[in-house]
């Protein structure tokens, strides 16, 4: 039988035989976003979701970061309790300039902090866009290669980063 999620259509499980009879259920990311839609507690619907996440305001602060993003980035738990600049967050090597996150020459080109501020400005959503993020405490200098993802939720934005390459992609639907 072959089961298609009865929101968006996606073949959950396909058919083993040809005109099988269909069936309807619900995909994970509907499951996810319906969740979300009945009121649980935000920290635990970021952890439902399968990628590294954070949950950024208007001015490019950290809200809120899943266990993923916190491994990933090696975020201590309970780090992101007060908001906290990007850079500052994920250790970007200009945050410790005099200026500040988002304040020193280099920010002005900063994927990670433009697609935050454009997401919010626009509501517009972005979908694996190139990012470098030069971390302090790497010894060789060289930069993490990234792909970031964006949506806007209200007054905040979902941004979903992962390593360049990882063939994971940000879901169709708004979260």
């Amino acid at each position: 039988m072959v089961t298609v999620c009865a929101y968006c259509h996606t073949i959950i499980r396909p058919a083993s035989e040809p005109d099988e009879p269909v069936n309807h259920g619900i995909c994970e990311p509907c499951h996810t976003h319906f969740l979300a839609l009945l009121g649980i507690d935000l920290n635990r619907y970021l952890d439902l979701l399968d990628a590294p996440v954070v949950l950024v305001d208007e001015e490019a602060r950290v809200l809120s970061a899943n266990h993923l993003a916190q491994e990933s980035f090696h975020i201590p738990a309970g780090m992101v309790p007060s908001p906290r600049l990007c850079g500052d967050v994920f250790e970007c090597e200009n945050a410790d300039r005099p200026e500040g996150c988002g304040r020193t020459v280099p920010c002005l080109s900063c994927a990670i902090r433009n697609t935050v501020m454009e997401t919010h400005r626009t509501g517009d959503p972005v979908d694996g866009r190139p990012a470098v993020l030069t971390r302090r405490l790497r010894s060789s200098g060289a930069g993490l290669d990234l792909r970031i993802s964006a949506r806007r939720e209200g007054r905040v934005v979902l941004l979903r980063i992962e390593h360049a390459g990882t063939g994971r992609t940000w879901p169709d639907r708004t979260v």
